[in-house]
Protein backbone atom coordinates (compact mmCIF):
# COMPACT_ATOMS: atom_id res chain seq x y z
CA UNK A 1 0.00 0.00 0.00
CA UNK A 2 1.37 3.62 -0.84
CA UNK A 3 2.35 5.89 1.48
CA UNK A 4 0.78 8.96 -0.62
CA UNK A 5 -2.96 9.85 0.96
CA UNK A 6 -6.06 10.71 -1.45
CA UNK A 7 -7.40 13.76 -0.50
CA UNK A 8 -10.42 11.77 0.53
CA UNK A 9 -8.39 10.08 3.08
CA UNK A 10 -10.11 11.30 6.61
CA UNK A 11 -7.31 8.83 7.99
CA UNK A 12 -3.29 9.27 6.56
CA UNK A 13 -2.49 6.41 5.11
CA UNK A 14 0.85 6.30 6.84
CA UNK A 15 -1.24 5.85 9.93
CA UNK A 16 -3.13 3.32 8.43
CA UNK A 17 -0.21 1.58 7.88
CA UNK A 18 1.92 2.49 11.03
CA UNK A 19 -1.24 1.17 13.03
CA UNK A 20 -2.09 -1.51 11.06
CA UNK A 21 -3.06 -3.99 13.79
CA UNK A 22 -5.80 -1.66 15.49
CA UNK A 23 -7.26 -0.81 12.02
CA UNK A 24 -7.91 -4.11 10.82
CA UNK A 25 -10.08 -4.40 13.08
CA UNK A 26 -12.20 -1.72 12.83
CA UNK A 27 -11.73 -2.20 8.67
CA UNK A 28 -13.02 -5.84 9.41
CA UNK A 29 -15.77 -5.03 11.10
CA UNK A 30 -16.87 -2.34 8.12
CA UNK A 31 -16.36 -5.09 5.84
CA UNK A 32 -18.58 -7.61 7.50
CA UNK A 33 -21.09 -4.42 8.21
CA UNK A 34 -21.31 -4.14 4.19
CA UNK A 35 -21.88 -7.56 3.45
CA UNK A 36 -24.88 -8.24 5.98
CA UNK A 37 -26.37 -5.38 4.90
CA UNK A 38 -25.57 -6.01 1.09
CA UNK A 39 -24.84 -1.62 1.24
CA UNK A 40 -21.44 0.06 0.06
CA UNK A 41 -20.70 2.55 2.24
CA UNK A 42 -22.10 6.24 0.41
CA UNK A 43 -18.79 7.92 1.91
CA UNK A 44 -16.42 5.50 -0.05
CA UNK A 45 -18.31 5.90 -3.47
CA UNK A 46 -17.01 9.16 -3.83
CA UNK A 47 -13.59 9.66 -6.42
CA UNK A 48 -12.02 12.42 -7.44
CA UNK A 49 -10.73 12.11 -11.57
CA UNK A 50 -8.07 13.80 -13.00
CA UNK A 51 -7.15 14.06 -16.68
CA UNK A 52 -3.59 12.88 -16.82
CA UNK A 53 -1.83 12.95 -20.82
CA UNK A 54 -1.82 9.53 -22.66
CA UNK A 55 1.72 10.37 -23.45
CA UNK A 56 4.19 14.06 -23.45
CA UNK A 57 4.20 14.75 -27.28
CA UNK A 58 0.36 14.73 -27.78
CA UNK A 59 -1.62 17.87 -28.69
CA UNK A 60 -2.96 18.63 -24.89
CA UNK A 61 -5.61 20.61 -26.77
CA UNK A 62 -7.86 17.44 -27.70
CA UNK A 63 -9.48 15.59 -24.97
CA UNK A 64 -9.28 12.20 -26.78
CA UNK A 65 -5.32 12.57 -25.64
CA UNK A 66 -6.01 11.95 -21.94
CA UNK A 67 -6.72 9.31 -19.77
CA UNK A 68 -8.80 9.42 -16.31
CA UNK A 69 -7.20 8.62 -13.76
CA UNK A 70 -9.85 8.37 -10.60
CA UNK A 71 -8.32 8.88 -6.85
CA UNK A 72 -10.56 7.31 -4.09
CA UNK A 73 -10.46 6.53 -0.75
CA UNK A 74 -7.82 4.22 0.85
CA UNK A 75 -10.70 2.55 2.91
CA UNK A 76 -12.61 2.36 0.02
CA UNK A 77 -9.80 0.35 -1.76
CA UNK A 78 -9.63 -2.36 1.04
CA UNK A 79 -13.51 -2.60 0.66
CA UNK A 80 -13.57 -3.13 -2.88
CA UNK A 81 -10.96 -5.62 -3.18
CA UNK A 82 -12.68 -7.71 -0.36
CA UNK A 83 -15.87 -7.25 -2.53
CA UNK A 84 -14.00 -8.59 -5.64
CA UNK A 85 -12.40 -11.36 -3.94
CA UNK A 86 -15.61 -13.08 -2.42
CA UNK A 87 -17.37 -11.90 -6.02
CA UNK A 88 -14.72 -14.14 -7.64
CA UNK A 89 -14.56 -16.65 -5.25
CA UNK A 90 -18.34 -17.33 -6.10
CA UNK A 91 -18.44 -16.72 -9.78
CA UNK A 92 -15.28 -19.40 -10.01
CA UNK A 93 -16.66 -21.80 -7.90
CA UNK A 94 -20.03 -22.25 -10.27
CA UNK A 95 -20.48 -25.07 -12.51
CA UNK A 96 -21.42 -22.51 -15.24
CA UNK A 97 -18.08 -21.27 -14.74
CA UNK A 98 -16.00 -22.24 -18.15
CA UNK A 99 -12.44 -23.39 -17.25
CA UNK A 100 -11.17 -21.75 -20.75
CA UNK A 101 -12.30 -18.32 -19.51
CA UNK A 102 -9.09 -15.91 -19.54
CA UNK A 103 -10.63 -12.56 -19.12
CA UNK A 104 -10.57 -11.13 -15.36
CA UNK A 105 -8.23 -14.23 -13.89
CA UNK A 106 -5.33 -13.02 -12.24
CA UNK A 107 -2.14 -14.59 -13.20
CA UNK A 108 -3.81 -16.11 -16.33
CA UNK A 109 -3.17 -14.33 -19.23
CA UNK A 110 -3.56 -15.29 -23.20
CA UNK A 111 0.06 -17.35 -23.11
CA UNK A 112 -1.38 -20.09 -20.85
CA UNK A 113 -4.72 -20.05 -22.85
CA UNK A 114 -3.31 -20.73 -26.31
CA UNK A 115 -1.19 -23.00 -24.99
CA UNK A 116 -4.81 -25.03 -23.57
CA UNK A 117 -5.86 -24.57 -26.78
CA UNK A 118 -4.76 -26.33 -30.57
CA UNK A 119 -6.16 -24.97 -33.68
CA UNK A 120 -6.72 -27.15 -36.46
CA UNK A 121 -6.87 -26.28 -39.64
CA UNK A 122 -8.83 -28.38 -42.28
CA UNK A 123 -8.48 -28.26 -46.30
CA UNK A 124 -12.06 -29.03 -48.19
CA UNK A 125 -12.17 -28.96 -51.90
CA UNK A 126 -15.44 -28.25 -53.74
CA UNK A 127 -16.31 -28.40 -57.61
CA UNK A 128 -15.31 -25.99 -60.40
CA UNK A 129 -11.52 -26.16 -58.18
CA UNK A 130 -12.74 -23.66 -55.23
CA UNK A 131 -10.85 -24.48 -51.98
CA UNK A 132 -11.64 -23.46 -48.54
CA UNK A 133 -10.20 -24.11 -45.02
CA UNK A 134 -11.96 -24.32 -41.84
CA UNK A 135 -10.78 -24.01 -38.41
CA UNK A 136 -11.49 -26.12 -35.25
CA UNK A 137 -10.31 -25.40 -32.14
CA UNK A 138 -9.75 -28.07 -29.81
CA UNK A 139 -9.43 -27.56 -25.92
CA UNK A 140 -6.23 -29.55 -24.14
CA UNK A 141 -5.50 -30.45 -20.96
CA UNK A 142 -3.35 -27.50 -19.05
CA UNK A 143 0.09 -28.29 -19.17
CA UNK A 144 0.71 -25.06 -17.82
Amino acid sequence: MSTKSSPLNFIPTSLLKSCRNVFAIIIARLANLTFEHRSFPTKFELGIVTPLPKNRTSDCTEPSNYRPVTNLNTISKILERLVLDRLVSHVTSSPRFDPMQSAYCRFYSTKQHSSKSQAIFTRHSTTVNRQYWSLSIKAQPSTV
